[in-house]
């Protein structure tokens, strides 16, 4: 298998539905989707405002499928389904990791000066982040050292 790394960047509530039901959405096409994330993607969760840390890592566990039932605050606020399509993703480290930090070690973020460097975590309409590419698996591990310093459990 041909594994990816994904950064996703994340709203505090959504962080907190991922936490609790194991699962990510999104509203985009599935032919749009399927190959972000795909099962036995690694993805790396990093929570915006007013967090702004890596939270968790996560290993998909199935493919993007269809989902009907309504999970995600903005569903809830407006009373139906806006993320379809979605992913199971199981844990496999939580923990917490200074973007700030991590910037001179990581090979994915080009242009190292502020603010600039936060378009690398912008995810884009429903995609994941670092312009809706993967990242390189030393990376991944860069991030997931320094999230072992600072673990969390569930």
């Amino acid at each position: 298998m041909n594994r990816e790394y994904w950064v996703w960047s994340a709203e505090e509530y959504n962080w907190e539905t991922l936490m609790n039901e194991g699962v990510w959405a999104t509203h985009n096409k599935m032919e749009n989707i399927k190959r972000k994330g795909k099962k036995g993607d690694i993805n790396i969760v990093y929570v915006k405002e007013p967090i702004k840390l890596f939270k968790g890592i996560f290993r998909a566990v199935s493919d993007w499928c269809l989902n009907n039932k309504i999970l995600w605050k903005r569903e809830i606020e407006a009373n139906k389904k806006l993320f379809p399509h979605q992913i199971d993703w199981e844990p496999i480290q939580l923990g917490e990791a200074n973007f700030n930090d991590l910037v001179p070690k990581l090979n994915f973020v080009e242009n190292k000066n502020r603010p600039t460097r936060y378009i690398y975590l912008q995810g884009g309409d429903g995609y994941p982040a670092n312009h809706k590419k993967p990242i390189k698996e030393s990376d991944f591990k860069i991030i997931l050292e320094e999230m072992r310093k600072k673990p969390c459990h569930l």
